[in-house]
C-alpha cells in the first residue's frame, strides 16, 4: 500500500499519514509513505495522481 503526502498540506498533515502507516504496518500491512515535498493538499494530488496512474498501468501490464 502507498500513502501519498505533502509536507505543506495543512488539511491532512503528513504526521497523520505517518501515524496511519505505522498503524497499518502494526496490523501486518506493507505500507510505503511517498512524500511529495513541500506541496499543499491539492498540490500533493497534482503530483501524486500521475504516479498512481503509472503504478496501476504497470500492474495492469
Amino acid at each position: 500500500m502507498r500513502l501519498y503526502a505533502g509536507a505543506g498540506d495543512t488539511d491532512v498533515s503528513i504526521g497523520n499519514t505517518r501515524t496511519c502507516a505505522r498503524t497499518l504496518a502494526g496490523q501486518g500491512a506493507r505500507v510505503r509513505v511517498v512524500e511529495q515535498g513541500a506541496v499543499d493538499h491539492f498540490g500533493s494530488l497534482a503530483v501524486s495522481a500521475p504516479q498512481v496512474v503509472r503504478l496501476f498501468d504497470g500492474v495492469r501490464g
